[in-house]
C-alpha cells in the first residue's frame, strides 16, 4: 500500500520537473540495476561453482 501511495508523487514530480525526470529516472534505474546484480551474480555463481564441483 506504501508504494501504492508513493509512486503517483513520483510521477507528478517527474512530470511537474521534466528538467530532471531524464535524470532521476536513470538514477532510479541505476539504483534498481545496482540492487538486483548481486542477487543475479549470487545466482549465476552458486550455480557455476556447483556446476565446477560436480564435474570435480
Amino acid at each position: 500500500q506504501d508504494a501504492l501511495r508513493w509512486h503517483p508523487r513520483v510521477l507528478n514530480y517527474l512530470r511537474n520537473d521534466k528538467q530532471y525526470s531524464g535524470l532521476l529516472l536513470f538514477f532510479y534505474i541505476l539504483a534498481l540495476f545496482l540492487y538486483i546484480s548481486p542477487l543475479l551474480w549470487d545466482i549465476w555463481g552458486g550455480t557455476c561453482i556447483q556446476r565446477e564441483d560436480g564435474v570435480d
